[in-house]
């Protein structure tokens, strides 16, 4: 949608209301006023996206198809690793990603299945703790892995004194070793009992992330309803999008979905 023509009482309502459903701000975008409205008609504006936003658009996305690739060669390599290289080989995998989050505003997500893991058993899980205690080593950090079963999940809670580094820049380098762990542990083969998802979480970061995100979508929905309109939340990576759309689903009263490209990707809800 590089051009949308908006409608409102005034031309200020008009292109709020325009930039709310492009999801754009006004430094984006170039505005004509189409009518300044009266007693008789509305204001209507026409927003257009500018090429200052194209350009930065661009940049993304080619920034995502590289970081996509180099995730593809990772994966490929760890798969043809025993256990003992792909930890060593994971542990540079973080290091570049630490060092790179010097330089890089966002580290791109993939979909809600990369930030589980396999479901897998009780050797899985300690296959996973054996896993991230040869990382940390590796990052030369001290680290303690708590376990906490859930009923669907089992938690990897990670105590240090170094949780910035670990936690990243809202969460990117956790998300990363998440997605590192993942592979390793969707190239094993564990026995198909008593599964379930692993997640890690470090210093309850994870856990107080995904508090404040129910806590806005369980307001977006009661807004939604009240208002009878649609209501967009703010950019969410993957795992935090499904988080979303998993409340939406057991409220039962509301629809919703996904919309963007990474990193400005969000969860529009919908009255039924």
């Amino acid at each position: 949608m590089k051009s949308y023509e908006s409608t409102g009482k005034t031309i200020e309502d008009a292109v709020e209301n325009g930039l709310r459903i492009m999801n754009l701000t006004k430094a984006d975008v170039d505005i004509k006023i189409l009518n300044k409205g009266n007693w008789f008609s509305k204001a209507k504006v026409l927003i257009t996206v500018n090429d200052n936003f194209i350009e930065n658009l661009e940049k993304n996305e080619e920034k995502t198809e590289k970081t996509q690739e180099n995730q593809l060669n990772l994966t490929k390599n760890l798969q043809n690793s025993n256990e003992e290289k792909f930890v060593e080989e994971s542990s540079f995998a973080s290091h570049r990603i630490l060092e790179g989050q010097k330089n890089q505003e966002n580290i791109t997500k993939e979909q809600p299945k990369h930030l589980y893991t396999k479901q897998i058993n009780q050797n899985g899980i300690q296959s996973a703790i054996k896993f991230l205690n040869g990382l940390f080593e590796k990052m030369n950090i001290e680290a303690e892995i708590e376990t906490i079963d859930e009923e669907m999940n089992t938690i990897l809670e990670v105590r240090t004194n170094q949780a910035s580094i670990l936690i990243g820049k809202h969460g990117d380098t956790m998300y990363a070793i998440q997605n590192i762990l993942n592979i390793f542990l969707n190239s094993k083969k564990y026995e198909e009992d008593n599964l379930k998802k692993i997640l890690i979480d470090v210093e309850n970061y994870r856990q107080k992330q995904d508090e404040k995100i129910i806590e806005k979508a369980k307001m977006a929905i009661e807004t939604c309803i009240q208002k009878a309109k649609p209501v967009s939340l703010d950019y969410m990576n993957a795992y935090e999008r499904h988080l979303v759309h998993e409340l939406v689903l057991q409220d039962g009263r509301v629809l919703s979905e996904s919309f963007g490209k990474e990193p400005r990707r969000f969860v529009k809800i919908f009255i039924k």
